[in-house]
């Protein structure tokens, strides 16, 4: 069975502003729907991605200039 994580992150909080959902998504459009019904402690995040767990891909993210 395939898992996708969500990494979603805040760039105003230093060291600690990023959250990891590994494994808790069967699909992509899962996480995208967490993502946009989530209600995260601060707020909504300045950028996410969802990577593909079999692959260590990132499949979707929020920025253009992403670095792997």
């Amino acid at each position: 069975m395939k898992r996708f994580a969500l990494f979603v992150g805040w760039d105003h909080i230093a060291g600690k502003g990023w959250l990891d959902l590994s494994g808790r998504f069967t699909s992509k459009s899962d996480a995208e729907k967490a993502l946009r019904e989530g209600r995260f402690t601060y707020g909504k995040p300045d950028w996410w991605h969802i990577v593909d767990l079999e692959t260590d891909m990132i499949v979707a993210a929020s920025d253009a200039t992403l670095v792997i």
